[in-house]
């Protein structure tokens, strides 16, 4: 088994570096360590986030592997932070650790969903693209690299947030999101207008440009998740 499912190798190469086992016996100090591991994971999925534009436009199917390769990190270090967090609270928490536990929990399960819309959605609509041979429109393509530019400046602002704990960068986190899902539906009818007019490479790409939108906004709503997590810990 160990050959075949060689975990024990695959954890030393990524490399579990805050996950210190003696530090359980202080939850303050083992939630210090989980929360620097959460950052080493977030930092692995902004990597993979950021790529998604290149792997949409370049014509080399081995980039989508190359992401697909992140994601098995990002499962990684999702089980390990979660089991340490499990062992945490064997131990006798506060009610402000316990709900600590909890908050850190949900950043790392919006944080692996994050990782999952990228590889199993968009990665899957960038090998369509390339299996098609499609090219986005002009105008359809810019929208695209827009959308995906203000929804890496939340994810960047979502982390920094968690970080600090700072409740007005969260805050700014949620309005985006809003105004984000207001873009979505601007866009949407754009691109309607785009087919009406017969423009050739919007018909040929209708359901791949739309399916990138809709995606890039489902990873919106888990950073503003994330961000949630922030005001409404502050809040009590």
């Amino acid at each position: 088994m160990e050959y075949l499912l060689p975990y024990r190798q695959w954890r030393e190469k990524v490399g579990i570096k805050y996950l210190d086992e003696k530090a359980l016996a202080s939850p303050s100090i083992a939630f210090g360590n989980a929360t620097r591991e959460i950052m080493r994971m977030a930092d692995i999925v902004e990597e993979m986030l950021s790529q998604v534009i290149e792997a949409l436009r370049t014509n080399d199917v081995h980039y989508i592997e190359k992401i697909k390769n992140r994601d098995n990190q990002v499962d990684l270090l999702e089980r390990e932070i979660r089991l340490y967090l499990v062992k945490i609270s064997r131990k006798e928490l506060t009610d402000r650790q316990a709900d600590r536990e909890a908050y850190l929990l949900t950043v790392v399960n919006n944080l692996e969903n994050i990782g999952d819309v990228v590889v199993k959605n968009l990665m899957e609509l960038a090998a369509k693209r390339l299996r098609k041979g499609l090219v986005f429109s002009e105008e359809g393509w810019k929208e695209i690299v827009e959308f995906h530019r203000r929804v890496m400046e939340n994810y960047r602002l979502a982390t920094i947030a968690f970080a600090t704990g700072d409740v007005e960068l969260a805050q700014k986190v949620l309005q985006e999101d809003q105004a984000l899902g207001e873009l979505q539906s601007r866009l949407h009818l754009a691109h309607i207008e785009r087919l009406q007019r017969g423009l050739k490479e919007s018909i040929e790409t209708s359901s791949v440009h739309l399916d990138v939108i809709n995606n890039l906004r489902w990873i919106d709503t888990y950073i503003a998740g994330c961000a949630r997590d922030v005001v409404e810990g502050e809040a009590g």
